[in-house]
């Protein structure tokens, strides 16, 4: 990110959550094959049922878009300030999981 690759460092932030939520659904017995399988399976288990605020799952879905613009759409550019905003509540939300997981 300190040398300007937003595309790239947007793709690492949603990567890093991905996998977190992964292991959750991992930890929890839930499998899934898919980034979609993934985003709809954490909803599903954690977010309707209140252990993550809507806003978490929102940050997860907006993250994964910007993930899949910057993979599949050439024209598309990360907006700096968008990613900054993620950055944090992203880690916390890791943060949060890896609780989850040692428990």
């Amino acid at each position: 990110m300190k040398n300007g690759f937003w595309s790239a460092a947007a793709g690492r932030v949603y990567y890093a959550l991905f996998h977190a939520v992964n292991a959750l659904l991992i930890h929890d017995n839930h499998r899934v094959k898919s980034h979609k399988g993934a985003y709809t399976q954490f909803c599903l288990h954690y977010v309707v049922k209140g252990v993550f605020p809507k806003e978490v799952g929102n940050l997860y879905r907006q993250l994964e878009i910007m993930r899949e613009e910057c993979d599949y759409n050439c024209f598309y550019d990360v907006n700096l300030e968008e990613l900054q905003q993620r950055i944090v509540p992203a880690k916390e939300m890791i943060d949060t999981i890896a609780e989850m997981v040692k428990a």
